[in-house]
């Protein structure tokens, strides 16, 4: 977890339990899940990028951003779209919003996986 731990080190201590809970539930959604920086933040990938962990400073809030965006949106409500094509973002406002989207988070991000392994299946089958 350092690629974490060091992306943390100027958070308030409120921003880090929030930080380090989304983290821990990412990890705990899948073993094969890992951590690499990329585009100088943690990413969580699994046969390709997931998921990050991005920090609205206006509302003060952090945000699951989906690579599947679009295609979550659709299946799973919770997820909205942003000003971006394809990265879909679900809100942490509060510990009791985020246990009660715990169970479509947690699909989301197995879907995510699913459609990551997808991906490169066809990527395989093309070359």
């Amino acid at each position: 977890m350092d690629v974490i731990d060091t992306h943390i080190l100027n958070f308030s201590e409120e921003n880090r339990y929030k930080y380090l809970t989304l983290c821990e539930f990412i990890l705990s959604c899948h073993p094969e899940i890992q951590v690499q920086k990329k585009y100088g933040i943690p990413f969580f990938i699994n046969k390709g990028n997931l998921i990050y962990i991005g920090h609205n400073s206006k509302l003060n809030e952090f945000y699951l951003g989906f690579m599947h965006g679009q295609i979550l949106n659709r299946e799973f409500t919770i997820i909205s779209l942003s000003d971006t094509k394809l990265v879909g973002k679900w809100y942490y406002n509060s510990d009791e919003q985020f246990e009660k989207d715990k169970n479509k988070l947690r699909s989301s991000v197995l879907r995510s996986i699913e459609l990551n392994s997808t991906k490169k299946q066809h990527a395989e089958t093309r070359e």
